[in-house]
């Protein structure tokens, strides 16, 4: 059994909103596409726990920790792993690490600026590049968006997904196993494959893989989860009092 169907045991049942409940069609690839990303279209708000296991089958380790993701749409984000880190997304982009007391905050013009010079970092060879392997780190967590983290949880197109990933799907026990391997080279160097397991009758998530080019899964599985309602500690989520952090950003100096 592979990683994703072995953590199926840790799903919970989602508490789903009687808006989002509906038949069960035989589908095809095109209306699967469109019932998801007309029940995608409903939800405006996500909070969700989940597990995360980690596993590395060059080193033969695996990993696993507790997190929580919350979503409001359209721009505002919040992925934490307990006490050990949190990104935040809502304009800026902030990585919060709690268990060190430090952060980094790009504004959009720093997050755009570290875009660019990620692109230059990633021309270097040799010892270029490993000389500059603390600021290739920096640009990735200031240009790291949540599609990175999970792909294909939120905001379903069904037009673009279709026009982005070679697709498979199959049907059992109420749910939905769907994967999708990229098309573009650039997102095949470093995503392999993508598999979400779906209710079959709500489209909601129950469990997401995702397998990197080093054959790295990280694997979630979604508990808790509820839709459309705001968090009672939001705040804490979105806008976090860092007073007492230290701000560790590196500055982009490279032309």
């Amino acid at each position: 059994m592979n990683a994703l169907g072995a953590r199926l045991a840790f799903v919970a049942l989602f508490v789903v909103p009687a808006t989002l409940r509906g038949a069960e069609p035989a589908y095809t690839t095109k209306s699967l596409l469109a019932s998801w990303q007309r029940a995608s279209r409903q939800v405006q708000i996500i909070d969700s726990k989940f597990v995360r296991f980690t596993n590395d089958w060059t080193s033969h380790t695996e990993e696993r920790e507790s997190g929580r993701f919350y979503c409001e749409l359209p721009d505002r984000r919040c992925y934490q792993l307990d006490e050990k880190c949190q990104f935040i997304w809502n304009g800026e982009v902030t990585f919060v690490e709690p268990d060190v007391k430090s952060y980094r905050k790009w504004s959009v013009a720093e997050v755009a600026q570290a875009r660019i010079r990620l692109r230059q970092l990633d021309a270097l060879t040799g010892f270029q590049r490993l000389w500059n392997c603390g600021e290739a780190i920096e640009a990735s967590l200031a240009t790291c968006e949540v599609e990175d983290v999970l792909p294909l949880v939120t905001t379903i197109d069904a037009d673009a997904v279709q026009k982005r990933y070679d697709l498979t799907w199959k049907e059992e026990e109420g749910k939905i196993t769907l994967t999708a391997v990229p098309k573009e080279a650039h997102e095949s160097k470093r995503i392999r494959e993508i598999a979400v397991i779906l209710d079959r009758g709500t489209f909601a998530v129950l469990a997401h893989r995702v397998i990197d080019r080093h054959g790295r899964e990280v694997v979630h599985v979604f508990e808790n989860t509820t839709f459309n309602v705001p968090a009672t500690d939001r705040a804490r989520l979105l806008a976090p009092d860092l007073n007492g952090f230290r701000n560790i950003r590196v500055l982009f100096t490279g032309q």
